[in-house]
């Protein structure tokens, strides 16, 4: 008996098409397209939209909002005046308050309708945030006179070695140093956290931790290793009181009696 026999269709022959091999210009435009597309939908969604102005606004604040900015472009143009000294530190402090806060709070609210309150601009849950920030100053303290004794924070703190020259100086500076944590605050607990919360939950929490830790390379290793803690503590603590406010307080409190601590200890005598 004979056996019977298959025969395949040729390609372009009726009855079929041409399969798309990995290869053929066909297919490669085809993913190229499919490329394409699936960045703009990750660039459109809400929290791809919030991740990729937050990181740009990151990279702008580096490149034109620190002080060595104002030290280059500034400065000469400016002249002698009576706070040149901590200008570039208080030029920082106001391109802080400015790109983290001013331009994503307008953002958020044109791109994705948010109202500031709903990015933790309202009081929240006050009772568990005044609790939070009495007892995570009290837990922080014996920590920060400690470190105040170790070498690489005296170096490092003031940030700007200059605001040490004057008590006039010092003061001005620590006053624009308190309205840097605004800024600071809003953009990781407030922006970032609250636009992608819907979408990842408490992961949110996590997820801004990394770019704030990441802005902590530099700084002495107990306080970048730190920092990784500290925002997970901190975007919890926003997350929970549905406001930023206690996270400012406390991380301005614990930044600010640093400071002073160095200021009493090594400053410009009394």
């Amino acid at each position: 008996m004979k056996k019977p026999t298959h025969t395949s269709a040729a390609p372009g022959a009726a009855g079929g098409s041409a399969p798309l091999t990995p290869s053929s210009p066909k297919s490669i435009a085809t993913e190229l397209s499919t490329l394409v597309l699936d960045a703009w939908r990750a660039l459109t969604s809400r929290p791809g939209g919030a991740l990729t102005l937050a990181t740009a606004l990151l990279l702008l604040w580096q490149y034109y909002g620190f002080p060595y900015t104002y030290d280059v472009r500034l400065d000469k143009a400016l002249g002698a005046w009576r706070y040149q000294p901590i200008a570039g530190s208080l030029y920082w402090f106001a391109t802080n308050v400015l790109m983290l806060l001013v331009v994503p709070l307008l953002a958020a609210r044109w791109l994705w309708r948010r109202p500031a309150r709903s990015l933790g601009l309202g009081a929240g849950n006050w009772r568990v945030g005044v609790a939070a920030v009495a007892i995570g100053y009290l837990v922080m303290l014996p920590a920060v006179i400690l470190a105040s004794t170790w070498a690489d924070f005296r170096w490092a703190y003031p940030l700007d070695p200059d605001a040490l020259r004057s008590h006039e100086l010092f003061w001005v500076y620590e006053a624009g140093y308190a309205s840097f944590f605004v800024g600071w605050e809003f953009f990781f607990r407030g922006f970032l956290l609250f636009i992608l919360e819907p979408a990842f939950g408490l992961a949110a929490v996590a997820m801004q931790m990394v770019p704030f830790a990441l802005m902590h390379v530099g700084k002495p290793i107990a306080e970048t290793l730190g920092s990784v803690i500290a925002g997970i503590i901190l975007g919890a603590l926003a997350l929970r009181t549905r406001s930023i406010w206690y996270g400012v307080a406390l991380h301005a409190a614990v930044a600010l009696t640093l400071d002073i601590i160095v200021y009493v200890r090594w400053g410009p005598p009394f």
